[in-house]
């Protein structure tokens, strides 16, 4: 195994750690925005 060959899998390993970080960030942008939604709706009708 060649040093271009672990340096190669670190970036595959960091690509997907960023890519599973990017995904709950977007998860969890989501779920706010519903959130807030959700209380708005509830708010504004009065029960």
């Amino acid at each position: 195994m060649t040093s271009h060959d672990a340096i190669r899998r670190w970036i595959a390993v960091l690509g997907l750690v960023i890519k599973g970080f990017l995904w709950l960030v977007v998860i969890g942008f989501e779920l706010f925005v519903v959130a807030v939604g959700w209380g708005w709706l509830k708010r504004n009708t009065g029960t």
